[in-house]
């Protein structure tokens, strides 16, 4: 079974999935926990990711941690609900730009490249500076 597989079982029998979150972030260090991040986004819902990204939170920390999780999940939501996508950018000042924004728009465009990515694409890369 692989990491995010176990992260997905271990985050069903839990309740309050943060300190989970922070314990198992992988910060401060040179990188996140990004297997963990994407269990996040797979096994969460909207109110989780939202109350994720309400989070005070400094960089390099396990809180901001909390925070991209948040981000990564309304990232993935954003296949099915495009309007989420706002809050995705708008959480920008919370995590380094280029990593979260291009994580939440992989997650978005794994579902949806196929029906509007195309109409979508210019305004998403200007956004993310690619």
């Amino acid at each position: 079974m692989s990491k995010t597989e176990n992260y997905k079982q271990t985050l069903q029998s839990l309740d309050d999935w943060v300190p989970f979150l922070k314990k198992n972030s992988g910060l401060p260090g040179p990188r996140g926990n990004l297997e963990l991040a994407h269990a996040v986004a797979e096994q969460g819902d909207q109110k989780q990711f939202e109350y994720f990204l309400s989070l005070d939170a400094k960089e390099n920390t396990p809180e901001v941690f909390v925070v991209f999780c948040g981000v990564v999940g309304l990232g993935k939501l954003s296949a099915k609900e495009p309007q989420l996508f706002n809050q995705v950018r708008e959480s920008h000042h919370l995590w380094k730009p280029m990593t979260k924004r291009k994580m939440s728009l992989s997650k978005f465009y794994d579902r949806e490249w196929d029906i509007v990515g195309v109409l979508r694409l210019p305004r998403c890369l200007m956004w993310v500076n690619l």
